[in-house]
């Protein structure tokens, strides 16, 4: 499976696909191309069944150093539903927490685990 980038100058925005199969253990390892921008949005979008990942699957998107660009967001997925969310850093002032988009800029991995054997979905990006 191919990672498939499709840029949207006009409106500013790239959309990045990441499709994924598990192995037998339940995982997938997919290495993204470069991606360059801050991450707006994430959907998360299981494959149909036979090929339905176990419900309350995870998914993160691990940068060079190892740090989840999703922080933590794309754990426990639907196995039928198609979902989303929006990633980001948490501020707190001691009163307020704010959150800030991730930026990111390189190559990142994204990881699935707890998805059964042989089980397939994908991740898209929207990045600005």
């Amino acid at each position: 499976m191919t990672v498939s980038v499709k840029h949207y100058e006009r409106l500013g925005f790239k959309r990045v696909e990441i499709p994924w199969t598990s192995d037998a253990a339940g995982a997938a390892s997919v290495v993204t191309p470069v991606l360059q921008g801050t991450i707006r949005r994430v959907v998360t979008d299981p494959a149909a069944a036979p090929n339905a990942p176990t419900d309350n699957y995870d998914a993160t998107l691990l940068d060079e150093f190892g740090a989840d660009l999703f922080a933590g967001q794309g754990a426990d997925r639907d196995t039928a539903n198609t979902e989303q969310f929006c990633p980001g850093i948490s501020l707190k002032d001691g009163v307020t927490t704010s959150v800030v988009p991730i930026a990111v800029a390189g190559t990142a991995t994204l990881t699935i685990t707890n998805a059964g054997n042989t089980k397939q979905g994908t991740v898209i990006l929207y990045l600005d």
